[in-house]
């Protein structure tokens, strides 16, 4: 079942200003709540987005592409949210954290297989060292494993690792060994986007509920000094 994280901007919720609020007409109430729950959802995803990128090394296309803001969009509803999906089709390759292929010299190099006198052949024979385009391996070279920056400035290397083909043709993806079998390998993921919104949303929620009170009982204020003049 797929998941998200929801963070939900909702005048209804604000009962300590119910009595304030309740001297409003219910047109005049419902527009200002829409438009204030409106303008709040906005100043939460921009403070929750470079929050989300401080740290880890992703780039803000690719976490705005998964996140959501759904505005309210009727007065009677004055109700705002921010989602991001935990789908998994939406989580996060660990080769999307920078992954770099990991190499490190042949023991039988062609200029030394060369040197010998040996002929290159098809196996059993002596196969020429061509290396792997596609994984950036250069001939006389083999793979070592592959490197990551989740968090920004710090690379790591993993040296069990090693690049291969997803499928659909997405590019390449990070795999680690679970056993010795021909099929014992998994893909790797890194934090997603869903739980890098999760842990952000947690620090700054009380922040936005008072943001949000604030701004109702300011807007609420001056309603009632203009039906007051």
């Amino acid at each position: 079942m797929a998941r998200a994280f929801t963070v939900e901007v909702d005048v209804s919720k604000l009962d300590r200003l119910a009595d304030r609020l309740g001297d409003l007409s219910g047109e005049a109430l419902g527009e200002m709540s829409m438009r204030v729950v409106n303008e709040v959802v906005d100043e939460t995803y921009d403070l929750a987005l470079p929050r989300m990128l401080s740290r880890i090394n992703l780039t803000e296309p690719y976490v705005r592409e998964r996140m959501t803001v759904n505005k309210a969009t009727s007065p009677d509803l004055p109700k705002a949210s921010i989602v991001a999906s935990g789908d998994r089709r939406l989580m996060t390759t660990l080769a999307r954290y920078d992954g770099q292929q990991a190499v490190k010299p042949v023991n039988w190099s062609n200029d030394r297989i060369a040197g010998m006198g040996k002929k290159f052949a098809p196996w059993p024979g002596w196969t020429k060292r061509t290396g792997d385009d596609r994984r950036g391996i250069a001939a006389n070279m083999k793979g070592a494993g592959a490197t990551v920056e989740v968090v920004r400035g710090r690379r790591k290397p993993i040296e069990d690792a090693f690049f291969m083909p997803l499928r659909n043709g997405n590019g390449m993806g990070i795999f680690r060994r679970t056993g010795k079998g021909d099929r014992d390998y998994k893909h790797t993921y890194g934090p997603s986007v869903y739980q890098l919104f999760a842990y952000t949303a947690k620090a700054i929620i009380n922040d936005v509920a008072d943001n949000l009170e604030n701004r109702v009982a300011t807007e609420a204020e001056r309603l009632l000094e203009n039906k007051l003049s």
